[in-house]
């Protein structure tokens, strides 16, 4: 009788050792006017994938800077053209982005697939076999149906994207298989909502309070100093969060 045999996923990462990636990714990237973005990311990942391990393995990230710069030096390049045809031909511009809506579904698989392509464990990669189908209904349609729903396909969607991804990736010959439900998506996102209302609410009652300054006869200075100093906190208060 075969017997199945369970390993628990493992992160050893920490939120300090991440910071400091995070904060010399930003600055790299901000002195290089962006350029150092792809070496940022193949260093975000090698450091996420040597942490994750799996029966005291970890995954590898193969993709090099160069690779990552490549396809964004052509994603910029396509960018700059549809901005110089809005300019200069409008009509070219609007053709553009038909075109960029049509194969949107072809590349997000293709990135799947590279992405994929280039994660291995144990030595041996990972493929991507979802179809342009699935995705052009996951990453198209489903996004139109934001604005009619106020958002509330929102946690649906990610969790639509999550199992297109998870789903179709194949490990050597042996197929993924996702069990999650779209219930924890619900309570993360309500979650984050809320977290997201209390920097707001810290800011709203800052132009609250400068408000009744003014309404007390109170210098337009004082106002400002208030509502400024409230603003400050609700920014920091959104990054703590």
């Amino acid at each position: 009788m075969s017997q199945t045999r369970q390993y628990p996923m493992q992160f050893t990462g920490t939120g300090g050792e991440y910071f400091v990636i995070w904060i010399v990714n930003i600055a790299l990237t901000l002195v290089t006017f962006g350029i150092y973005s792809a070496w940022a990311k193949v260093r975000t990942l090698r450091w996420f994938y040597g942490h994750t391990l799996l029966d005291n393995q970890a995954f590898s990230y193969l993709a090099t800077p160069i690779q990552i710069l490549r396809g964004r030096l052509i994603a910029l390049a396509a960018i700059v053209a549809y901005y110089a045809a809005s300019y200069f031909a409008p009509k070219l511009a609007i053709v553009l982005l038909i075109l960029f809506f049509v194969f949107l579904p072809w590349i997000v698989v293709n990135s799947l697939r590279f992405h994929a392509r280039q994660s291995a464990y144990r030595g041996l990669r990972f493929d991507f076999t979802g179809s342009i189908g699935e995705a052009a209904v996951i990453f198209l349609l489903l996004p139109l149906l934001a604005l009619p729903t106020l958002g509330l396909i929102l946690p649906y969607m990610a969790y639509r994207q999550v199992r297109f991804i998870a789903a179709n990736t194949v490990y050597g010959q042996t197929a993924a298989r996702y069990d999650g439900t779209h219930k924890s998506f619900w309570s993360m996102y309500l979650l984050s909502f809320a977290l997201i209302l209390l920097p707001l609410a810290i800011m709203a009652f800052g132009g609250y309070q400068a408000y009744m300054i003014q309404a007390a006869g109170l210098s337009r200075e004082t106002a400002a100093a208030t509502a400024g100093t409230y603003m400050i906190a609700g920014v920091l208060v959104f990054y703590l969060m």
